[in-house]
């Protein structure tokens, strides 16, 4: 497996979320927080697909409205990016799998800086665009 992408809450009390490409086609999420531990297997069509959210998020850094979501192919990891009138970012993070018929749901909420969002950027083009030209 190679490097994460590892996304941390500027909070003290804030989650983390960590992003690995397995293969070309499935990302490990684990996200931890206070209160919850959870990772799941995340299908994608690729695993850059995550490449334009973030590139998104980056190149309007000074605000948008409303929330910029994505979801993966089955629903297993939903990212939502919200902010406030005072430039706060909230990454809500979901996560879902049925194990066994017996569905569950987890996240949280991480919080960034907008100074943030270029480097994350990077980061995810770094780990995943590796990942997808990789044989």
């Amino acid at each position: 497996m190679s490097e994460p992408v590892v996304i941390r809450s500027n909070r003290d009390d804030g989650g983390e979320l960590r992003l690995s490409p397995l293969d070309r086609y499935t990302i490990l999420a684990e996200f931890t927080g206070p209160v919850v531990n959870a990772s799941v297997r995340v299908a994608a069509l690729s695993s850059s697909d995550l490449l334009p959210y973030f590139d998104d998020l980056a190149r309007h850094w000074d605000g948008w409205k409303g929330a910029k979501t994505w979801e993966s192919l089955e629903g297993q990891m939903k990212l939502e990016c919200t902010r406030d009138a005072l430039g706060h970012l909230f990454l809500r993070v979901t996560l879902r799998d049925s194990l066994g018929g017996a569905e569950w749901l987890a996240g949280g909420i991480i919080q960034l800086a907008a100074g943030e969002l270029e480097q994350l950027a990077k980061s995810a083009r770094r780990v995943f665009a590796a990942q997808a030209h990789a044989v």
